[in-house]
């Protein structure tokens, strides 16, 4: 949660800068922090949880459906990259270790694929 404030604090200052609108709808902040002033709440059993603004009307896509939907994509993902650019600080924490490390990643699907423990791999040939 550390990571999440951080660069979205950065990242509201930043579009507010370029006067950006509808920043709501750009950037999912963490909302209603605890009254213990942390950016998320940890009930009695340990787990935790966090709350963010809900945006009417927003879809989302697991994949691309045409090029054009690809470049935009690529397009937001590239202004997202531009405004991070300069996160003063330290590096973020690394949450999951390896998570962007992509041959790392690949490897261990390809061996979860070899194993297939709950056969996900042979009914998905069928």
């Amino acid at each position: 949660m550390k990571n999440v404030v951080r660069v979205t604090s950065h990242l509201r200052r930043k579009l507010q800068t370029l006067d950006a609108k509808d920043i709501t709808r750009r950037l999912s902040d963490p909302l209603f922090p605890p009254r213990e002033g942390q950016s998320f709440y940890r009930n009695g059993a340990g787990e935790c949880w966090r709350t963010f603004v809900f945006v009417e009307g927003v879809q989302t896509f697991e994949s691309s459906n045409s090029p054009q939907q690809a470049f935009q994509a690529g397009k937001a993902f590239g202004f997202f990259q531009s405004l991070l650019v300069d996160l003063p600080g330290p590096r973020l924490a690394e949450t999951i270790p390896h998570f962007h490390h992509t041959r790392k990643r690949f490897q261990a699907f390809q061996k979860a694929v070899q194993k297939d423990h709950f056969n996900r791999a042979q009914a998905a040939k069928s």
